[in-house]
């Protein structure tokens, strides 16, 4: 899983991440579907996709985020 606080900006776009197979763990870059360079967005943890307790992380983890955005 990969996050970016830039990427908020980009939330429910489709969007074009590049990475290196070998090294999934490193990040990410993200462009525009256009090209346009957003970010890099940083591993956040390394775990599988059907894990749903990594799941539920996320979201509150999220959710915080988003609080935390409104809030400012």
């Amino acid at each position: 899983r990969y996050w970016s606080a830039e990427m908020a900006q980009h939330a429910g776009r489709q969007v074009v991440a590049r990475f290196d197979p070998a090294r999934l763990h490193q990040g990410v870059h993200v462009y525009t579907l256009d090209g346009r360079y957003i970010c890099f967005a940083d591993c956040v943890e390394a775990a599988g996709f059907n894990d749903a307790n990594a799941g539920r992380e996320h979201s509150r983890a999220r959710q915080s985020f988003m609080r935390a955005t409104k809030q400012q």
